[in-house]
């Protein structure tokens, strides 16, 4: 849950977050695979978990989660949007990268 204020009132509203994607190691994501690969920011993230290769998925996952949750927090994404792309994409990559075939 997110609070933001709207019309002078604090709203609380629920918004895709990184537990949404990442439930018990069981990775999901909302678009096709098809889809995520043709993004710039599944090319960022794959460079990325590609680094961690020797590491156990939920290493990678808590590693991953912190500099998702840094970047976010700075406001790196600029908007909501894309910072949602962006953690979509970084989900595809953790679940790559756990020997998932891919999706064509």
């Amino acid at each position: 849950m997110r609070e933001v204020c709207i019309n002078k009132k604090l709203t609380s509203f629920k918004i895709l977050d990184f537990e949404d994607l990442i439930d018990s190691n069981k990775i999901t994501t909302f678009h096709k695979d098809k889809q995520i690969h043709k993004r710039i920011s599944y090319k960022f993230w794959k460079k990325i978990v590609e680094t961690m290769t020797n590491l156990p998925l939920i290493e990678k996952i808590s590693l991953c989660e912190q500099i998702w949750n840094q970047m976010d927090n700075r406001h790196c994404f600029h908007t909501l949007t894309q910072s949602r792309f962006d953690l979509e994409s970084l989900a595809l990559c953790l679940k790559e990268s756990n020997g998932c075939r891919r999706e064509e």
